[in-house]
């Protein structure tokens, strides 16, 4: 969980064969988690790609825009220039399911 500074706009933070974005295809297996996130923040930075790419070849899963009370990808930062989701809370396929029944 932090402040990342990473910017994932709607991105996949899985590997299956239809994500493009990664190129992790050809090195890591094709995850069997398969679940979309929301997010109100389309902008994706460098940070944002890291971030992912990271997500994806570890296995793991923010959980921003995927449960409740978040399932819409609420803005974390707030500033003069506009608003942001740069505030991650991120767990472990293996973990996912707990953090379902987590609030």
């Amino acid at each position: 969980m932090g402040d990342m500074n990473a910017r994932t706009g709607t991105m996949c933070d899985y590997i299956d064969d239809s994500v493009d974005h990664l190129n992790l295809q050809d090195v890591y297996d094709s995850d069997d988690f398969c679940m979309q996130r929301c997010t109100k923040d389309n902008t994706i930075n460098n940070f944002g790609k890291s971030l992912v790419t990271l997500c994806a070849a570890f296995s793991m899963h923010m959980l921003n825009g995927r449960i409740s009370p978040d399932t819409e990808g609420e803005y974390t930062c707030y500033t003069a220039t506009g608003c942001s989701l740069v505030d991650y809370v991120i767990v472990s396929t293996e973990l996912f399911p707990i953090s379902l029944i987590l609030k």
